[in-house]
């Protein structure tokens, strides 16, 4: 990927998460795992991967869903054509 494809790919993923997630929660959400390793690395993104300082009834209300971990803890996700799975 060209360093111009890396930075408009970096730039729609921000317009993506901006619109998904309410201006007073930017602070408690961040890119994580294979996400972050493949902008790092220039690759194309397959899915995002975010750790969220939000609660169940927050997420919720965001439309993500529960999966329970069978050695982690809860992780909640969304479906979206354009991203994957977030």
């Amino acid at each position: 990927m060209t360093a111009e494809r890396m930075a408009s790919s970096s730039e729609l993923l921000r317009g993506f998460l901006h619109e998904l997630f309410p201006a007073t929660e930017h602070q408690l959400i961040w890119l994580a795992g294979g996400t972050a390793r493949d902008m790092q690395l220039q690759r194309q993104i397959k899915d995002i991967d975010l750790v969220a300082a939000l609660s169940a009834a927050q997420l919720e209300l965001l439309g993500f869903r529960p999966v329970e971990g069978r050695t982690t803890g809860s992780i909640w996700f969304r479906n979206f054509k354009a991203f994957g799975k977030v």
